[in-house]
């Protein structure tokens, strides 16, 4: 196999990784990155009670 052979599985990877963050950059680059990747408010001390009673009238 020659380096540059697609069928190569290491290959495939990287490029799937290169495209996965190219679009990931896309993304960013319209939504921007406001958000983190783990917006869960349950490390704030909060209990299920809490949210409960602080829940949104839309829900």
């Amino acid at each position: 196999m020659s380096e540059g052979d697609s069928s190569d599985p290491e290959v495939q990877e990287s490029e799937a990784a290169r495209e996965e963050s190219r679009r990931k950059a896309r993304l960013d680059a319209i939504f921007g990155t406001a958000l983190p990747d783990d917006s869960s408010g349950r490390d704030k001390g909060h209990d299920d009670k809490w949210f409960l009673e602080n829940r949104p009238p839309h829900h």
